[in-house]
């Protein structure tokens, strides 16, 4: 599934940290 929220090929990390912007997932920083 083609996801913008993925497009580093990051997973549930990064989806929990853009639904939840007080989390900040390592695979963003």
């Amino acid at each position: 599934v083609s996801n913008p929220l993925t497009k580093t090929g990051g997973g549930e990390s990064e989806k929990m940290a853009f639904y939840n912007p007080t989390i900040q997932a390592p695979e963003i920083s």
